[in-house]
């Protein structure tokens, strides 16, 4: 399978994961085992009453990256999805500008139960607005 092909297999996957891409309207540009790439056109939806995007936006596209990352091997290979995020640690580090913000996540380290990613969410400038630390865990199917 190509790497355009998986991106297209994981994309349809994760079309299950509505709040995501429907609600929110996060779209997926690259999938690999144990890395995302997916970005995020922002509107009137996305923002606070001051205007700014709201850290709950930023937070979904995060998450988001991390379970096409870290379900990369699972999806690969045809098997359900099988890692959850457990916790995040989210650093806001400026307000956004621009029309969309774009996330690159990471495998750091995943072992057979446990993993960690890191998320990095830019504005169209290229600045860093997010960092984002997440933990997650396998789970059984059905669980």
């Amino acid at each position: 399978m190509t790497a355009e092909e998986y991106t297209n297999h994981v994309r349809n996957v994760m079309a299950g994961d509505r709040y995501a891409t429907e609600v929110t309207g996060v779209v997926l540009r690259e999938a690999g085992d144990g890395i995302s790439v997916c970005m995020l056109p922002l509107d009137n939806r996305h923002r606070n009453a001051r205007g700014g995007v709201m850290g709950g936006v930023m937070f979904t596209l995060a998450d988001f990256a991390f379970a096409v990352a870290a379900n990369g091997a699972c999806l690969s290979a045809g098997d359900p999805l099988a890692w959850v995020s457990t916790s995040a640690d989210v650093h806001f580090l400026c307000q956004p500008k621009g029309d969309t913000l774009t996330v690159r996540c990471q495998r750091v380290r995943q072992g057979r139960t446990r993993c960690y990613y890191q998320a990095v969410i830019q504005d169209e400038a290229g600045r860093q607005v997010a960092v984002v630390s997440i933990e997650g865990m396998h789970v059984a199917e059905g669980g």
